[in-house]
């Protein structure tokens, strides 16, 4: 995602809407310097999330589907062969090779 400029009223903007709200200002097609974002009283945001922000987001996900299906495995029940290669498969989902940014989920077979 492209970087977002914050006004001083809390307003997100790309650059090419502050440009044209702003138009006394040029910046020849580039992000604004900080000093000129501080002179203006606005700032850069950066909203796109971080590997380690969709990796946290993605793991919490996955501990959620683990313990929906806890219940499959206590003593007085019998697993699946399809139940536990789920499991497993969303244990595996940190070692996939797209992981964060490119994750495949299992498909949850019925109960």
């Amino acid at each position: 995602m492209k970087p977002m400029i914050q006004t001083s009223d809390g307003t997100l903007l790309t650059v090419t809407e502050f440009r044209e709200q702003n138009s006394h200002i040029v910046f020849n097609g580039e992000v604004p310097s900080e000093e000129l974002l501080q002179a203006i009283g606005a700032s850069i945001v950066n909203t796109a999330p971080t590997d380690g922000e969709k990796g946290s987001s993605i793991i919490l996900e996955r501990n959620a589907e683990l313990a929906e299906t806890d219940w499959w495995g206590v003593s007085d029940r019998t697993m699946t062969t399809e139940q536990a290669a789920y499991r497993q498969a969303l244990r595996d989902i940190p070692s996939q090779a797209g992981f964060p940014t490119n994750v495949t989920w299992p498909t949850k077979p019925e109960v």
